[in-house]
């Protein structure tokens, strides 16, 4: 059992040394902040106006938080799918090799 997690996090330590893979989950990270305050952001405030000119409670902004939960799940799916197969590209050349 020893053997085998010295062999799981060797090649693990090997892997995150490599400097394109630490670039990949950098870019993972801040695109997934970006895909989540971005569009929260963007319909809070819409709903925001909404709820000022309509003079309504917070009805507008919760919906447009709502909208932005859902559409921000979206895209962070569809470009954890694309990153998720780049990672396993560059550890397959790494392991590889």
């Amino acid at each position: 059992m020893k053997e085998y997690n010295n062999l799981c996090f060797g090649k693990a330590k090997m892997i995150f040394k490599d400097e394109k893979i630490k670039r990949i989950f950098t870019k993972v990270v801040l695109f997934s902040s970006a895909y989540i305050f971005i569009p929260l952001i963007f319909f809070g405030i819409i709903g925001y106006i909404a709820d000022r000119n309509l003079k309504t409670g917070p009805k507008f902004m919760l919906i447009g938080v709502g909208i932005a939960f859902v559409f921000s799940n979206v895209l962070l799916f569809k470009k954890r799918s694309f990153l998720s197969k780049k990672i396993k590209e560059e550890v397959d050349k790494i392991t590889n090799s």
